[in-house]
């Protein structure tokens, strides 16, 4: 099978969820025999052949739409070469007219949803101050800035009047966004198959009127392969509960440490692993919370093994978090918000859910964790089952693959 992956905008060696997963997904088709091929920003060839993307369209622009230049060569890539598949990752800074492209080569393409840019240029679903969205609307055109069409100007925004400043400037033109929209609607209702990575995505994207050959493919994560089902609890002297990689705002940060300050639980002990910036260390401290600094992707298995339940608590529609993964996969019960693609794998069963936007859901949460005991947290542990590998999500969409190549 001839296969041409699109991951454009970032480097392919970028440490990103999406290019990690492009780079992995398309070495395991590489070494299954199969001829693969990687559009993208720049890389170096790992079994496939990374082609590099010419533009001088910047990935977070709306400014400039169009660039001859790349749209010739990608329509030249898909006129000389026969691809059997083509599959969509990222396009952050491709020509708009790429469904044209595509529509004008007949060719069989699949659109992975990793996250809702195809939907929202803020990716997160999220607008500084408010609540969530749970689908776009109307508010879409009011929401997007027009600092927003220039990356450069955008940042310089941020940096002398606040984070928030440019999302509140006024849209002077609608017509900006509407095109982009349209463009990317296009672009998914062409697609052979929609591959959203948890349940949530899918939903979000339907109530966002983007009707589909939709299947979810929850993407394997490594730890998986280490999964150990003989696995014996071994309750410690203090509960401990781990944070991995954020307490970023929208990573639930802020939230969790107003939990914690009602929670009277004297054998629980927090702790953080991961990068934070000077204000989020001051109140880590404040709290009570445990700062460990960075962690090396091979000492996580050992650390979560010191650890007693996680928790991942964002307050966005976090697509399809890889740390609750990881927790899971290393006997952890989660501690989370009803969010995202959490929900494709912690319930109520292997961990705690609430929802961070009700009152009834926040004192839910104080209640549980007041309550939390070994006892508990060994129950918990008991209903942890493997999920999926990387060698298994290979096997699904090589079906899916398979099944648009025979028109089903």
């Amino acid at each position: 099978m001839k296969i041409l992956h699109i991951s454009t905008g970032f480097n392919l060696d970028f440490n990103g969820g999406i290019t990690n997963y492009v780079r992995c997904i398309a070495k395991s088709q590489s070494e299954n025999g199969h001829e693969v091929y990687v559009l993208s920003d720049g890389g170096k060839d790992d079994g496939y052949q990374v082609i590099p993307h010419k533009t001088k369209i910047s990935a977070w622009s709306f400014v400039k739409p169009h660039d001859r230049h790349e749209y010739n060569q990608v329509k030249n890539l898909l006129d000389s070469n026969n691809f059997d598949v083509i599959h969509i990752h990222m396009a952050l800074n491709m020509d708009q007219r790429l469904f044209q492209i595509l529509k004008d080569a007949n060719i069989k393409y699949i659109v992975s949803l990793h996250d809702y840019w195809m939907i929202c240029p803020r990716i997160q679903m999220v607008r500084a101050g408010e609540p969530r969205c749970e689908k776009t609307s109307e508010k879409c055109t009011r929401c997007f800035s027009c600092m927003e069409k220039n990356y450069f100007i955008l940042r310089a925004a941020r940096k002398i009047f606040g984070p928030t400043f440019a999302m509140r400037f006024p849209l002077k033109s609608k017509t900006v966004f509407t095109q982009w929209r349209k463009n990317c609607d296009a672009l998914l209702a062409g697609a052979s198959a929609l591959l959203p990575v948890s349940n949530r995505v899918k939903t979000i994207y339907e109530q966002s009127g983007i009707q589909g050959n939709y299947t979810v493919l929850n993407i394997g994560n490594i730890s998986a392969n280490d999964f150990d089902d003989g696995y014996v609890y071994t309750p410690k002297k203090d509960i401990n509960l781990i944070i991995l990689s954020s307490v970023a705002e929208l990573k639930g940060g802020i939230l969790f440490c107003k939990i914690l300050e009602k929670v009277r639980n004297p054998k629980l002990k927090v702790h953080f692993y991961g990068r934070c910036n000077k204000k989020q260390a001051q109140m880590l401290r404040r709290h009570g919370i445990i700062d460990h600094g960075p962690y090396k992707q091979v000492e996580l298995k050992e650390i979560l093994a010191s650890m007693d339940m996680g928790v991942m608590v964002p307050i966005w529609e976090d697509n399809g978090p890889q740390v609750v993964m990881e927790m899971l996969n290393n006997h952890l019960p989660v501690f989370a918000t009803r969010m995202g693609g959490i929900t494709d794998f912690v319930s109520n069963d292997n961990g705690f859910l609430f929802d961070p936007f009700s009152e009834e859901g926040i004192n839910s949460a104080i209640e549980f964790l007041n309550n939390l005991s070994q006892e508990k947290i060994a129950n918990l542990k008991k209903n942890i089952h493997r999920l999926i590998t990387p060698q298994e999500h290979y096997t699904q969409l090589m079906e899916v693959y398979k099944k648009v190549l025979n028109g089903k």
